[in-house]
């Protein structure tokens, strides 16, 4: 019984490492980004445009981010995951997915967020695309 939680207590260590590490990483490049950001304000506050398409685009890396986690993950599971980039792979096919799925996204946030910026009277912290 010592020796299972001797392994016991070194997978929960190895998981907690592991976790702290990514969530430091991620703290990190979120700090550098709103340091950025808040540097900017100035300059982001004569183009309307940026300043709606900021909270949407960073919205969206976020959903088609987890929307390929959860498939990589799901084809881990089932088996079906090998680390190949070909087509016909499971990790290429959805990397090469999200990566049109962004594009187009972006193509289409991007005429919404020129449209409104050319409303008569438009403010930026009215638009229904920050909410």
């Amino acid at each position: 019984m010592v020796m299972g939680q001797g392994l016991y207590s070194q997978s929960r260590r190895r998981l907690i490492l592991t976790g702290l590490g990514a969530l430091l990483v991620s703290a990190a490049a979120s700090s550098v980004a709103g340091i950025y950001l808040g540097s900017v304000r100035e300059i982001l506050g004569l183009i309307p445009g940026l300043m709606v398409l900021l909270p949407s685009i960073i919205d969206m890396r976020g959903n088609i981010a987890g929307v390929l986690a959860s498939r990589l993950s799901s084809s881990m599971h089932l088996g079906e995951f090998s680390i190949d980039f070909e087509e016909g792979c499971v990790l290429g096919d959805n990397i090469r997915a999200s990566f049109v799925v962004t594009v187009l996204i972006a193509f289409v946030l991007g005429i919404f967020a020129t449209l409104q910026a050319f409303l008569p009277g438009f403010q930026w912290w009215e638009s229904p695309i920050l909410s």
